[in-house]
């Protein structure tokens, strides 16, 4: 395990530095596929 060298302070860095990315990617990620869903919704709606 990678982990096991690691001291607290550098795992909590690690987070906080990461954290922010990984949620900003996974916040566009869902819009992406929210938008792709009701897309498909509101084409069913009209036809």
């Amino acid at each position: 395990m990678i982990l096991e060298n690691w001291s607290a302070l550098e795992i909590i860095a690690g987070i906080v530095i990461t954290a922010p990315v990984v949620y900003a990617w996974a916040d566009r990620w869902l819009d992406r596929t929210r938008n792709k869903v009701s897309d498909k919704v509101e084409s069913e709606k009209e036809d």
